[in-house]
């Protein structure tokens, strides 16, 4: 995975990132925002992770996964960052 990466260009971590799935061609989930202005954390929950930055409606990120509660873990400036499925769709 580390040598596809670097020979496209892309930060060679080894993961199957956003990135590496784009550059093989494969379809990726987004989460849409639709509710007004919604913070990105950290960690899911309101009191764990700490806000690294705002998204509004309209705007999407790759989407990663979800948790038991509906939070969704999405890429958000390269890297793993959580945002409430409250104010969200994955589409």
């Amino acid at each position: 995975v580390k040598a596809f990466q670097s020979a496209k260009g892309i930060e060679p971590t080894g993961e199957l990132n956003h990135a590496t799935l784009c550059a093989l061609g494969l379809r990726v989930a987004k989460v849409k925002v639709y509710g007004g202005t919604v913070n990105v954390r950290t960690a899911p929950y309101v009191d764990e992770g700490n806000i690294i930055g705002t998204v509004k409606a309209g705007d999407t990120l790759p989407y990663q996964g979800e948790d038991k509660d509906g939070w969704h873990l999405v890429i958000f400036k390269n890297q793993n960052a959580w945002i409430s499925g409250k104010w969200t769709t994955v589409e």
